[in-house]
């Protein structure tokens, strides 16, 4: 049994919980979490100049088997990267 955690991007986070309740994964938990990034990005609005230095992510931590453990972690990984 391995637990792993990940913080996803709110706007995919849901369509990833759907694909891990397909498999076979044992205490899925979501918190919504604030994430403080050491450089914050540079967002123009309406022709300001504003820093964003954090931003909403869902933490998932889950249980899986040792035997779906591969699994889980290449579907986490390749949504993190998004």
């Amino acid at each position: 049994m391995k637990k792993l955690e990940a913080l996803l991007p709110v706007m995919i986070a849901e369509g990833v919980v759907e694909e891990l309740q397909t498999l076979e994964v044992e205490n899925l938990i979501t918190t919504r979490v604030t994430v403080v990034e050491k450089h914050p990005r540079k967002m123009i609005y309406r022709g300001c100049v504003y820093e964003q230095s954090s931003g909403p992510r869902v933490k998932v931590e889950l249980s899986v088997s040792d035997r779906d453990a591969e699994r889980v972690e290449s579907l986490l990984a390749k949504n993190i990267a998004q």
